[in-house]
């Protein structure tokens, strides 16, 4: 079914059943970025049993007698004719990806985003999770090696970024291997419960150890193949992609904070420039607003 430049508020009426949606975004203009994100959505459907709902953003309205869905419509109806998850909705939308994700994920009630983006783009998709509070997938084409990274900042006592690789890895390999990886500053800058503090260096040691301690403690009791590392370096960003490449990780997956201008840092966002920095696929979980104590 196609629904072809038809309001978004109609979308959670067209299937009502509540099986995990996937909403799947693809740019004709972007064939190769829009064919990872098809794939790779088709791969989660498989093993969640999910509804997959196809979003077209397209950069004008099509002529009259053209296919609004280009030449990927053949693919995608091949991919999706092999997929054991239903098809859902076809959806067609003028105007910026981002914007259309954004508008259309929330009405329909999705439960996860997936789109393409080359390295050294994507970063711009981090601003989707913060605003839908839905995970976002950017897929990018990778030799299956069954290795997950999970960056935590200890922000949330949930470990949401960790419990997400466990769930992905437990989906997609047999023999997969999560590494939940922390990076404290050197220079005794920290985060504990939500606050940021420059810390001395007893109490730096201290933190490190508690926090190294809580790490091991959760890889060990995790339901697959998992340990963990507390990483010692000024920024964030070249440590996870540092031990990304080291350990040859399939998927990122990092948390993008709620919006403030508090915690945009000198360089930009951590979860965006990880995103655009690395050359495999990222997994942006929302996490809640942190805010940043005087130092």
């Amino acid at each position: 079914m196609i629904e072809s430049l038809t309001p978004a508020a109609s979308l959670a009426r067209i299937h009502p059943s509540r099986r995990p949606r996937i909403l799947a975004v693809v740019h004709p203009r972007r064939p190769l970025a829009s064919l990872w994100a098809l794939a790779r959505a088709r791969s989660v459907a498989r093993s969640r049993g999910a509804d997959v709902h196809v979003l077209y953003v397209l950069s004008r309205r099509p002529g009259d007698g053209a296919h609004p869905l280009g030449r990927l419509a053949p693919v995608v109806d091949r991919l999706y004719g092999e997929a054991s998850g239903r098809i859902g909705t076809r959806i067609v939308r003028i105007g910026h990806p981002t914007q259309a994700a954004t508008d259309v994920a929330v009405r329909l009630g999705a439960d996860l985003i997936v789109t393409g983006a080359e390295r050294g783009h994507g970063g711009h998709w981090a601003r989707v999770a913060r605003r839908t509070r839905i995970p976002v997938l950017i897929a990018r084409p990778r030799r299956s090696a069954g290795h997950f990274v999970a960056a935590t900042d200890f922000s949330d006592e949930r470990f949401p970024t960790f419990e997400s690789a466990v769930s992905l890895a437990g989906e997609t390999a047999s023999s997969a291997h999560v590494l939940l990886l922390h990076n404290v500053d050197p220079r005794g800058i920290a985060f504990t419960r939500g606050f940021g503090l420059v810390l001395g260096s007893a109490a730096l040691r201290k933190l490190r150890d508690a926090r190294a301690a809580t790490m091991h403690a959760l890889a060990g009791r995790a339901p697959v193949d998992a340990d963990a590392v507390l990483s010692g370096n000024d920024d964030p960003v070249s440590a996870i992609a540092a031990h990304a490449a080291r350990r040859d990780a399939d998927i990122v997956v990092v948390g993008a904070h709620e919006s403030s201008t508090r915690m945009r840092g000198p360089h930009g966002r951590t979860a965006n420039r990880v995103v655009e920095r690395i050359d495999r696929s990222a997994l942006i979980v929302p996490l809640p607003a942190v805010r940043l104590a005087a130092s």
